[in-house]
């Protein structure tokens, strides 16, 4: 990482002259932008979500994909990075290039109208007298006025109907050719003989396909394990194999898990049965863009990034999950984090998971190891990190609610702390971030990781011990002290509460409760300069109250 942040000038840009000896002197720096994905993604009814959601999901990646094979089409062109709903190209200049972009944004604003997607693209002119930073600047500008006027190359009339059928008919057929060019395993496309039974419009997502025009396109029974360098339209759908019907002990014809199945694998580990929905996303990407001086550095930073996170979350999806692992007629079955965890996305700089959580809790653990191995193991300042917000719902909470709680919460956790700052390898300042939004709580990674930790060790106390699970619900029950106690440190108020002595008076006289424990429950509350360090013990008290449930 340390040379994608050393000074260089644009016309020393090695990518930059590799793209020139290729396309030639004149060339087109080009940025596309698909925007309302959240939104449209998550525009799901609650029954069959799990399979809609990755259905709409995996359209996104098709659609990005589609678009760059369309460009490359009409123009010779270099990709600098496509993920996340954004791609950076070079394209050749040529005579009335403008009017052949211009005329695939139209097709496409017309193609995506309905489904309330909107595809901008921004150009600016490789030239002498700019550098890097001033043609994203430019291409920033311009996209910013164009997303002022989303409607503004729609038409709006009958024969309107006529074009998207014949266009889905043409964008079906692009599809095809890209997964037969890459190689990619993961979709069948059969031709529908019956459009009535399906749908009579252009496109619809359901029952574990994207059907397009007059084509259906399904999920594969059988894992894409291509290692070529063909990019992975769709990865990580927990599927119903011999395993998962071992372990769980029933079968199940469906071949995606929905949500009411991944609850009920925590509910066979003699959990609660929720859900975990988690959102994380890097953290002041905008802050490193701007410290970067060449598209050489660019192309460099984003790939590391995209593959930090797409990499990582695949790794450890095919990790085993030990704290799974359950005896049944004296067999241990094991399990592992791609059976309990539905990627919905994984954009290149954020991503969002949702599972059984128990797995989830543990899953991003793991990630965040993986992540400060790959991108902070060399820079002593550890300038990267990413904030996380994490949601507990029963299978059949609306998931576009979700969404919304889950995007309000990541944006408090990334405002929390904004005074603490760091310095890039070029002396500037930047934010540290990196908070973990649970239960409502801005908390460090430090305290997340104790929060998982003591709920292992609370619940396994009271499991060996034989101990009552009163307890729990008293730890618990401190989170509202804290929090009185905060409010009158703030204001410099006097605060006395007895309560939190007699819970340090009951753990006491409980028969070899560790003592060190107690101690560490004492501080927490005693040391409120470190803020949201007294919800430790209430947070973990709850995850081993929904680790203890017994019945099945």
């Amino acid at each position: 990482m340390n040379e994608i942040f050393s000074s260089k000038d644009l016309y020393e840009d090695a990518f930059l002259n590799e793209t020139k000896k290729t396309l030639g002197d004149d060339i087109i720096l080009l940025k596309g932008d698909l925007s309302g994905i959240q939104a449209f993604i998550f525009d799901v009814k609650s029954d069959g979500a799990a399979r809609e959601l990755k259905a709409r999901s995996a359209f996104i990646d098709i659609l990005l994909s589609v678009v760059e094979y369309e460009i490359n089409e009409n123009f010779k062109a270099n990709t600098i990075i496509n993920t996340g709903g954004n791609f950076y190209m070079f394209i050749q200049k040529k005579d009335k290039y403008e009017n052949c972009l211009n005329e695939l944004i139209k097709k496409y604003e017309n193609l995506l109208a309905p489904l309330n997607l909107h595809l901008f693209i921004s150009t600016t002119e490789i030239t002498q007298d700019k550098n890097y930073n001033s043609s994203i600047f430019e291409l920033e500008s311009k996209l910013g006025l164009m997303k002022l006027k989303p409607w503004s190359n729609v038409t709006f009339f009958e024969p309107q109907k006529t074009f998207q059928k014949y266009q889905w008919d043409l964008l079906a057929g692009k599809i095809i050719s890209i997964m037969n060019e890459r190689g990619v395993v993961y979709f069948q496309i059969n031709r529908i003989n019956n459009i009535e039974n399906e749908n009579n419009s252009s496109i619809l997502f359901s029952n574990s396909l994207i059907k397009i025009s007059d084509y259906k396109i399904e999920f594969n029974n059988e894992n894409n394990n291509n290692t070529n360098n063909s990019k992975e339209l769709v990865i990580n759908i927990p599927k119903w194999n011999d395993k998962n019907r071992e372990y769980c002990n029933y079968n199940n014809n469906n071949d995606v898990l929905n949500f009411e199945n991944l609850a009920h694998l925590a509910k066979i580990r003699k959990c609660d049965n929720y859900l975990c929905a988690c959102l994380f996303d890097l953290d002041n990407m905008g802050e490193f863009l701007k410290n970067i001086n060449s598209f050489s550095s660019f192309k460099k930073f984003s790939d590391k990034i995209k593959k930090s996170f797409q990499k990582n979350i695949s790794k450890i999806l095919n990790k085993e999950y030990k704290d799974g692992k359950i005896t049944r007629d004296k067999k241990d079955l094991k399990t592992y984090f791609k059976d309990n965890i539905y990627v919905v996305y994984n954009g290149g700089d954020d991503a969002f998971i949702l599972g059984a959580w128990d797995a989830v809790l543990e899953f991003m653990k793991e990630f965040h190891n993986e992540f400060n191995n790959n991108l902070n193991h060399e820079l002593p300042e550890k300038p990267f990190s990413f904030s996380t917000a994490m949601v507990f719902f029963k299978h059949k909470y609306p998931i576009k609610r979700i969404a919304e709680i889950l995007e309000t919460n990541i944006q408090e956790a990334k405002q929390s702390d904004r005074k603490i700052q760091i310095k890039l390898l070029n002396e500037k300042m930047i934010d540290i971030k990196g908070h973990w939004n649970l239960f409502g709580a801005n908390l460090k990674y430090e305290q997340y990781k104790e929060v998982v930790d003591k709920s292992k060790e609370l619940k396994m106390f009271i499991h060996d011990e034989n101990a009552g699970k009163v307890l729990l619900h008293r730890i618990r029950q401190t989170a509202f002290t804290y929090e009185k106690m905060i409010y009158r440190e703030t204001f410099n108020l006097a605060f006395d509460n007895p309560e939190l002595y007699r819970i340090s008076y009951s753990m006491r006289n409980i028969k070899n409760f560790p003592q060190e424990l107690i101690d560490e429950f004492e501080r927490n509350f005693m040391e409120i300069s470190r803020k949201n360090q007294g919800y430790i013990f209430p947070f973990a008290a709850r995850f081993a109250e929904w680790k203890m449930k017994k019945k099945i």
